[in-house]
Order: C-alpha cells, then sequence, then structure tokens
C-alpha cells in the first residue's frame, strides 16, 4: 500500500474507532497522493531495498511492538549511507521504538485503572515510508489512542533525517520566510513551522465549515517529501482533537508549486531524482 493511502486508511479506522460520531474522510488532494511502501509488520525482519534511485537508502524492517503498534525501520549501511550515520539514525530509532514501548504501557496501565472492567485500551501507531534516498529519508507516523482520558487523541508527525549527517531537516533552511511554530524537544523530530504562504494555499482548499481553522493566527505546519508523487506535503498541527479531526487536511505542493514558492532548490532537485526513480516498472511493480 502506498503511504498517502495508507494514512487515509489509517487514519479512518483510527477516528472511526476513536471518534465514532467525529471521524472523517479525507477530501484534499493528498487522499490521492501515491507514496512509498508503509512499514508493514512482520514475522521477522526483512530488507526493502526496491529503489533504483541514485542515492537510495536501504532499509530493515523489524517485527511489529504490538498489534497496531509499528516499529521504526533499521538503516542499512551502502554506498550511500555510512556505517557511523546509519548508527547514528539506528540509535533515534531505538530510542522512538523504547518510547513506544514505554507510552503504549502506560497507556494500558491508565485505562486499566480508570476503567478496570473494560479491556485493553486502544493504542495505534503506524508507519509509512515517503522518500529514502536521495540524501534524506522521510518516515511519517500515524498515532491514535484512548487511555481513558476524557477523549481520545490522535497525531501524526513527519521524521525526516539527513542522511549524510545524521540530523533532523531544518526546514527553516527550505523555506524562505518561515519561522519556528512548536520547538521540537526531541532532536530526533523537527519543529514545525509557521509560514505564511502555506497557510495561505491551506486556507484556500479548505472546506467553508473549515476556513475559521485555517484563519487561526500563526498556524503551524509538518512537513515531508512524498518521492512518489514528487511533492512536499504539509498538514497543520497543534489543532484540537476535534478540529483534527473534521479538517485536518493536507497540502500538496508538486514540484512547479513548490519551485514558485521559493522552496530549497537543492531538496526539491533531489526530490525530482527520487520522484523519477518510482516511475520505473520495477517500483511501480512494487
Amino acid at each position: 500500500m502506498h503511504s498517502s493511502e495508507f494514512r487515509k486508511v489509517a487514519m479512518t479506522g483510527m477516528l472511526m474507532t476513536l471518534l465514532t460520531s467525529c471521524s472523517r474522510t479525507p477530501s484534499s488532494p493528498a487522499a490521492k497522493v501515491a507514496a512509498q511502501p508503509a512499514v508493514q509488520p512482520s514475522a521477522g525482519s526483512q530488507t526493502m531495498n526496491t529503489s533504483t534511485a541514485t542515492g537510495h537508502v536501504k532499509l530493515r524492517l523489524l517485527p511489529a511492538i504490538s498489534e497496531d503498534v509499528d516499529s521504526f525501520p533499521r538503516v542499512v549501511p551502502n554506498e550511500n549511507v555510512s556505517s557511523p550515520m546509519a548508527a547514528t539514525l539506528n540509535s533515534k530509532f531505538d530510542r522512538l521504538d523504547s518510547d513506544t514501548r514505554k507510552a503504549l504501557h502506560e497507556c494500558r496501565a491508565a485505562e486499566r485503572k480508570m476503567h478496570p472492567d473494560q479491556g485493553d485500551s486502544v493504542y495505534e501507531h503506524k508507519l509509512s515510508i515517503s522518500m529514502r534516498g536521495p540524501r534524506y529519508l522521510s518516515v511519517l507516523t500515524v498515532d491514535a489512542y484512548d487511555c481513558g482520558g476524557a477523549h481520545p487523541e490522535n497525531n501524526d508527525e513527519a521524521l525526516v533525517y539527513d542522511v549524510t549527517t545524521g540530523a533532523a531537516i531544518d526546514w527553516l533552511t527550505m523555506l524562505p520566510g518561515s519561522r519556528v511554530g512548536y520547538k521540537a524537544e526531541d532532536a530526533s523530530y523537527s519543529s514545525s513551522v509557521i509560514w505564511p504562504p502555506l497557510q495561505q494555499l491551506a486556507l484556500e482548499q479548505a472546506d467553508d465549515d473549515c476556513k475559521d481553522v485555517y484563519r487561526e493566527k500563526d498556524l503551524s505546519f509538518i512537513l515531508w517529501p512524498d518521492a512518489d508523487q514528487g511533492a512536499i506535503v504539509a498538514e497543520a498541527t497543534g489543532l484540537s482533537h476535534i478540529s483534527s479531526a473534521l479538517c485536518g487536511e493536507q497540502v500538496v505542493l508538486d514540484i512547479p508549486a513548490a519551485q514558485r514558492l521559493g522552496i530549497s532548490p537543492a531538496l526539491l532537485s533531489l526530490l525530482a531524482t527520487a520522484h523519477a526513480a518510482t516511475q520505473t516498472p520495477a517500483a511501480k511493480n512494487h
């Protein structure tokens, strides 16, 4: 399954479970975006090495942590990713998996404490890969959980890494005139960004009953590159759980649109290379 299809199915399924009366079916162009294969739980580790792109990042997939709780992939050193950089990235993924296990345990404990007569809490953590080279590795996470609180929660994250440095991408250097929205406390994540041109596009494409959400002052966004579509994709963050469920659409900037907005030419060149690789017969048949 391609990543945008995966995100649509994952979000729809999670919200039907968690927000029975408030589930949404994405109607934005993002619902049509095709991207690279989702990380699927497996009985044992396996290697994902289907990209023919120059500079591809080779990945090893691990078994799921629990039902509906994916593990992060691990980077396999090759001619494009040095052993030290692979080790740096894998240490981040080790810690993120550890954090997920801890959060899952705490969620289940909280649910049992508040509702001892009910079953296990709902906790889902689904991953997909939207780009794996050249230079950048992009892992998307879609989380949904109900740990017995006042209402269920859902959260999307985009982890985009420069495999030549092991660091999370700094979107402020990619988007002219942008500034930090929510500053990431964890170096494994990029800070969200406030970028008026992006907010304006989100406002223009929003349904009428969602436009007020996108008129909010200094709305911030997470972003990621999508290789199959050849696009930069953005999603508003920090919305209330109801606004996120009903109005949390994505903005999709194909390469010409991204160029017109002045997004980093170097990033867009790499994205174009990655996109071209997804159009080969071998990639399409994957």
